[in-house]
């Protein structure tokens, strides 16, 4: 993966998807696809529901273009979706974090390390 100059700069959160999102409940999780491409976000969606399959169900927001708000009934079903990070969709790595109650928009970490594993390097 190599990030361009513009996705160094980052997603920007701005304060008003935060409180959309503060309203819709306390187990809730922010990220979006990282690519530049178009895709069909119901498909998006579709994928990541039989992907993370959570017990108590959970909602999906669209909060910007390619920015999404997912909202669990229970904190188990949110922690697990954090614990198998990284996710892909379409080949693409879909970044996702915690939001908590009294966070900033600023400091809404929307980044993911990943180890790669590269075969046959010769030595």
């Amino acid at each position: 993966l190599k990030l361009t100059d513009e996705e160094r700069e980052g997603i920007v959160v701005k304060e008003n998807m935060i409180q959309k999102i503060k309203q819709e409940g306390f187990y809730c999780l922010i990220g979006y696809p990282m690519t530049k491409k178009s895709f069909n976000k119901e498909v998006f969606k579709k994928t990541l529901r039989m992907l993370w399959k959570p017990v108590h169900g959970f909602k999906i927001n669209d909060l910007d273009e390619n920015l999404f708000s997912f909202v669990f009934r229970e904190g188990d079903d949110r922690d697990r979706v954090l614990d198998g990070n990284p996710w892909l969709f379409d080949k693409h790595v879909v970044i996702v974090n915690k939001v908590e109650h009294e966070i900033s928009p600023s400091d809404i970490n929307l980044y993911e390390g990943a180890w790669t594993m590269v075969l046959d390097l010769p030595f």
